[in-house]
């Protein structure tokens, strides 16, 4: 996913489909670049060899040629008819700039249709707006309000239809714009659609209901054509049909074909619209043919489907459907080590660090990658992208090592063997580098390739090599995602996000025991299980490992456990959003990674905010290290830098250098440590008293209202004068308003402080007085009093 040098952002685009992403030079604390990866690659390469990143739509013309939602490279790609790549609209970045086709950005396209000019309407989702891509090379916006995460679009002649996902309707619009119509709001969370023979009717992909429906054009009106309403798997006719997931539709004639499926065994089902009875079309359990199949289209003797999971277009026969083949597409996400002269990422998730700082092991994309830091050379050491669960050594053919997400990794003390956590296989493990890498279970049991609507339980205990549930004297974990380890190298620390706990597990023997967590969502603090959280997400340990530190996602907070007494507080954050400052004062936005640098220095990864930030773990003061908070891609300053998909964070061992996972955007960036932190905001600046002095009074209850000028004051400024913290009001940003008790207050001079909520502070020492009775200021001082 996402960011790019202001200048560099139109200019620079390559005949090969990607942005260049050099290594610059930085200068100043924050300045940020790309370290290692491409936003996207793969064109002028044959259609096999094609690197999709969940496309979930596509587009065929007459002649062949093939149009793809390349959907989380937020392009447009184009298969010509003798099979070559290439970008036809888009640059990869995350955004909705108009403009040229490949200079412009899209926001996770989704949907694709074509008009009988040859212009391709898109449904560009998270802008919630459809786009034309126009026969002239340029890209402008047709719908910009009205939509919300709109995934399907349809023409018929001067009409486009759309399926308004979100809002749960079906839209249209002339394609020559106009005003945004409802054609039905009988719909729920529609997907796809396709046109009936006689155009007066859509068929609709309707995920939400879990059924295939039919709406009127003229009338609105929608019926059941397929499926009982609930989620499941079934053959029949009509309503006895039952489908799992509804993603895609097209008609061919007097069949209906379907997407269907929940990831792990998917489907492409084929209606009868005569006799409404569904079959199967085709299906696959081995995630290699079908993963999480979207759009569909027919094109002569073939269907074609969009593989989003696995990055592919896979081709089927209509009249055999066993004569098939993956048409178009090679590795899910994009995930190759030499990629035409550099290095392709598929979703970099998570960093460990050698002793002498010189490799960096990262998971990407369901493998252990080894890079050299110095020259960028990267190899893969363990792993397959597809997700599964195996354990033995790298090279073994007949049963590959699988993962189902790496969330976290530590390596020992020596470098010898990297430990993770091993999240839908609810598994702690270890890879042993030496020699041929081996992985091996450390701790966990139960379910294997799981999702997070699958509860694996809860359960102290060891290691056990069963996926069974509740076995007595197994540790069960949910969904873990982060992992930390001792000094001494016996202990690890695992989130075990699901279950909403703190656990330690010791190497030897796989031995689980709770530190801290109640397993209810919850923010308290406490000692053991009276503490509670909310989806914790990654760990970092102190240097002398005293203390765990725990991003908590679902709380938008970073809690402290001293890991003596298992006492859990917090050290920064109570609320979601983003704001520089001490403690609750702070505010984060779905903390998800946690570096430990030097001089005390916690670093963060907010992924809601698209910020990185940095708490001092001794003060609790946190400032801003990079980022703009917007979603997208730009390297630049640490206040134009863009992230999409913020994960985890190393920090290099000089204590220079911040390696931070965009993994959205596929790239390792690096961010420069040297001269921080800073605040990202300028402290309080004092001008002026509207009214300086006040005259002594004989009432002690006398109170007056005054006003202090000058600069970047903001919600939550504080005025103190002498020994009196006052009550303050925010007029601008240049103008603050008090309530001063200046019955009470004694003649004299005295001391001025004006603090923001971030700590940031000015004094102007003797700004105010109070005369006496006869207008003399004496030459008493008040200062200052905390």
């Amino acid at each position: 996913m996402k960011l790019y040098l202001k200048l560099l952002i139109s200019a620079l685009v390559l005949s090969a489909g990607a942005l260049v992403l050099p290594k610059m030079s930085l200068a100043a604390y924050g300045d940020t670049t790309t370290f290692l990866g491409k936003i996207y690659a793969g064109d002028g390469l044959g259609r096999t060899q094609a690197l999709l990143d969940f496309p979930e739509d596509l587009e065929i013309t007459a002649d062949g040629t093939f149009f793809i939602a390349d959907t989380y490279n937020n392009v447009i790609r184009k298969v010509s008819p003798d099979g070559t790549v290439s970008t036809y609209a888009g640059n990869g970045g995350y955004g909705n700039r108009d403009g040229v086709a490949r200079g412009a950005n899209f926001a996770l396209p989704r949907g694709l249709a074509r008009d009988t000019n040859g212009n391709l309407y898109v449904a560009d989702s998270a802008n919630n707006r459809i786009r034309v891509v126009k026969t002239n090379g340029t890209v402008s916006t047709l719908v910009r309000t009205g939509l919300k995460n709109p995934q399907g679009v349809l023409v018929n002649g001067s009409t486009l239809f759309i399926a308004d996902t979100d809002n749960n309707a079906i839209r249209k619009i002339s394609i020559t714009g106009g005003r945004l119509l409802t054609v039905s709001t009988q719909v729920k969370a529609p997907k796809k659609l396709a046109l009936s023979a006689d155009g007066l009717e859509l068929y609709v992909a309707d995920s939400g209901s879990h059924r295939v429906l039919s709406v009127n054009i003229a009338t609105g009106q929608a019926s059941v054509i397929a499926g009982s309403g609930i989620s499941g798997y079934w053959e029949g006719v009509g309503e006895e049909a039952i489908f799992q997931n509804v993603w895609g539709i097209t008609r061919d004639g007097n069949t209906l074909y379907v997407s269907d499926g929940n990831g792990l065994t998917d489907y492409v089902r084929a209606i009868d619209l005569t006799t409404k009875q569904t079959s199967l079309f085709a299906t696959d359990f081995r995630m290699q043919d079908l993963n999480f199949p979207c759009g569909l289209r027919v094109y002569g003797n073939n269907v074609y489907v969009a593989n989003s999971g696995i990055g592919t277009i896979h081709r089927y026969s209509k009249s055999l459907p066993t004569d098939e083949e993956g048409f178009i597409g090679s590795t899910r996400f994009g995930n190759v080590d030499d990629i035409k002269g550099g290095v392709l990422l598929g979703r970099p998730a998570a960093f460990a660090m050698t002793t002498d700082g010189s490799i960096m092991y990262a998971a990407v994309n369901n493998q252990i990658k080894k890079i050299i830091l110095a020259t960028g050379e990267t190899t893969t050491v363990i792993g397959d992208m597809v997700d599964d669960y195996g354990e033995g050594p790298a090279n073994q053919e007949t049963t590959r090592v699988r993962f189902s997400t790496i969330s976290s990794i530590v390596l020992s003390s020596d470098d010898a063997t990297l430990y993770l956590v091993d999240r839908w296989n609810n598994r702690v493990r270890k890879v042993t580098l030496a020699g041929t890498p081996t992985s091996s279970l450390i701790t966990g049991a139960g379910l294997i390739n799981s999702t997070g609507a699958m509860n694996n339980g809860y359960q102290e205990g060891t290691k056990c090599e069963t996926q069974d549930l509740s076995v007595a004297g197994c540790a069960y974990f949910r969904g873990p995602q982060g992992i930390e380890i001792s000094p001494d190298g016996q202990i690890l620390y695992i989130a075990d996000t699901g279950n909403n706990r703190i656990r330690s597990v010791r190497i030897s023997d796989g031995l689980t025991t709770l530190i801290a967590g109640s397993g209810a969502a919850g923010s308290t603090n406490g000692v053991g299980d009276l503490a509670s959280f909310n989806q914790p997400r990654r760990l970092a340990i102190s240097e002398d490992g005293l203390t765990l530190y725990v991003a908590e996602q679902g709380s938008h907070r970073i809690r402290v456990i001293d890991l003596a007494t298992q006492t859990v507080t917090t050290l920064v954050g109570n609320r979601v959003g983003y704001a520089e400052g001490k403690g609750v004062n702070a505010a984060l936005s779905v903390p998800v990674g946690l570096a430990m640098g030097q001089n005390n220095l916690l670093y963060i990864s907010n992924a809601g905010s698209s910020r990185i930030t940095v708490v001092n773990t001794q003060t609790g003061i946190m400032t801003l290290v990079s980022g703009a908070g917007e979603t997208g891609y730009r390297n630049g300053t640490r206040f134009q830098a863009k992230f999409n998909g913020l994960a985890s964070l190393a920090v290099s061992r000089d204590g220079n250098t911040l390696y931070v996972a965009d993994s959205t955007n596929d790239l390792i960036r690096t961010v420069d440590l040297v001269g921080g932190p800073k605040f990202g905001q300028p402290g309080p600046v004092y001008s002026r008293f509207l009214v300086a002095r006040l005259k002594q009074v004989s009432s002690a209850t006398q109170k007056a209202y005054l006003d202090i000028f000058g600069k970047n004051f903001r919600n939550g400024t504080q005025v103190t004068i002498g020994p009196y913290r006052l009550k303050t009001f925010v007029k601008s940003s240049t103008n603050i308003n008090m309530l001063i008790p200046y019955g009470k207050m004694q003649p004299g001079l005295y001391d001025v402080k004006i603090v923001n909520r971030d700590t940031q502070q000015v004094i102007k020492k003797g700004a105010f007085a109070i005369t006496d009775s006869k207008g003399n200021i004496p030459r008493k001082f008040f200062r200052i009093s905390e």
